[in-house]
């Protein structure tokens, strides 16, 4: 925690073998920033529960202005298998950087980062998302993945290809994060189970384009206003099912496009009103 790690960890990266594990033991460790170009797991010693962060396992504690793990298929070919377990990775000083895992797909479109992993990692106060990405990065998985405080949203993808299933996020914790976007959640393609979305700035809860499935998730304080949504989805099909509490300051589901389906299975939870515009209709089936 006094040193700088980041020569260390990078080198043991850079001499893993594809489809290995590099091990980061329980303790903090000052990072200015890693990158990662190869099918490699990186695990820590801990597992991260909601809101227990930053008091024991592993932490990652970068130092530097940009980003702290950058994903990229530098050479220019797909790059898959990746995978993060058991870490928090936090700014040295809150706001500080720019986001905390940042998917890198700056290549042609047929050229993708998939197959990507993340168990039990935890994400906060970073100045920008927690976690970025941007071009052809599907396939992703993320359980009890916790992304708090961070200035932009919680996790942001951006672009990609919209296909249902492209990033799964089951049992995560986002809240406190505030893009003004989204401040928790900005997505296409994706299906969300379980966990809990809260306390998201100005921003909505979660938005998702392009197709979208949330089952079972609990929605709370979301926004600062009667603008705020905690549920939005744009120029997008969708599915929502579950009994968990829909709440907002503003508006609980809005749909924005195409037809949306909502199985509220308890009769009484979307608390707050439901908005279809510009074309969008819904079966509400309660």
């Amino acid at each position: 925690g006094v040193t700088d790690d980041t020569a260390a960890i990078q080198a043991a990266l850079n001499g893993a073998t594809q489809g290995s594990t590099v091990f980061i033991p329980a303790g903090t460790y000052n990072i200015t920033g890693l990158t990662i170009a190869k099918s490699i797991l990186l695990k820590g010693a801990g597992t991260v529960y909601r809101w227990a962060t930053g008091t024991s396992g592993t932490i990652l504690n970068y130092t530097g202005a940009a980003n702290a793990i950058t994903i990229s298929n530098i050479a220019g070919d797909h790059l898959g298998g990746i995978a993060f377990e058991g870490f928090e990775l936090k700014p040295s000083v809150v706001g500080a950087g720019q986001h905390g895992i940042y998917f890198s797909n700056t290549n042609s479109a047929n050229v993708t980062i998939h197959n990507i992993l993340l168990n039990d990692v935890a994400i906060r106060n970073f100045g920008g998302s927690g976690i970025y990405s941007t071009g052809t990065v599907f396939d992703v998985s993320l359980n009890r993945v916790n992304t708090r405080g961070n200035v932009g949203d919680g996790i942001k993808i951006v672009a990609g290809d919209g296909t249902p299933g492209q990033w799964r996020f089951n049992d995560c914790f986002l809240a406190t994060n505030t893009g003004v976007w989204a401040a928790n959640l900005f997505c296409n393609g994706s299906y969300f189970t379980g966990g809990t979305v809260a306390g998201s700035g100005t921003g909505h809860g979660v938005w998702i384009q392009n197709f979208g499935h949330v089952y079972n998730v609990h929605f709370e304080g979301t926004g600062s206003d009667a603008n705020s949504i905690a549920l939005k989805y744009t120029g997008s099909s969708g599915c929502i099912v579950g009994s968990a509490p829909i709440a907002s300051w503003g508006y609980g589901i809005v749909c924005d496009g195409r037809a949306m389906t909502i199985l509220d299975l308890d009769n009484n939870n979307i608390t707050q009103d439901l908005r279809i515009t510009n074309g969008g209709s819904r079966e509400r089936c309660i």
